[in-house]
């Protein structure tokens, strides 16, 4: 698969997942990385692992201020009646449902086996951010940015 077409199709999933099940309006931001969530050290990261046609994995990078907003807003709850795993679960249904469209916008009649998704420290993971081999989609939403990074092994 060419980089652009991997690009679009992230795009596209991200708009459906979050304008659909989230309601939430994306805007997605150019020619940037991580840099667009500021503070590093507390986010909450989604890892899903994925092999088919190739192989490699998705993390979404999400601000805890923001996934605590956008879990209080899919489960229709205050942001005080959101639990930590309440919001864990949330970014890692997130993460699955964004990879899983990809994998269908990019080709329906492709089998793509998607793994757990599994939250990880952002130290576990920095080492995995290679732009060379990543795909990396900056979101702006009203209430902040987030960040989903595809990288495919070689």
């Amino acid at each position: 698969m060419e980089r652009p077409e991997v690009m679009r199709a992230m795009q596209t999933s991200i708009s459906e997942v979050l304008e659909t099940m989230f309601f939430l309006p994306v805007r997605f931001y150019e020619g940037v990385g991580l840099e667009v969530l500021g503070d590093i050290t507390d986010l909450v990261i989604s890892r899903v692992t994925f092999g088919g046609p190739f192989q490699g994995r998705m993390m979404i990078f999400i601000p805890r201020d923001l996934a605590r907003s956008i879990t209080a807003s899919f489960l229709g709850k205050d942001e005080a009646g959101v639990s930590h795993e309440h919001l864990e679960e949330t970014v890692k249904e997130i993460d699955n449902m964004i990879a899983g469209n990809t994998f269908t916008v990019l080709d329906e009649k492709s089998v793509f086996n998607l793994g757990i998704p599994q939250l990880v420290d952002y130290n576990d993971v920095k080492n995995e951010l290679d732009p060379e081999q990543g795909i990396v989609v900056p979101i702006n939403t009203p209430d902040g940015a987030l960040v989903v990074w595809m990288n495919i092994d070689s």
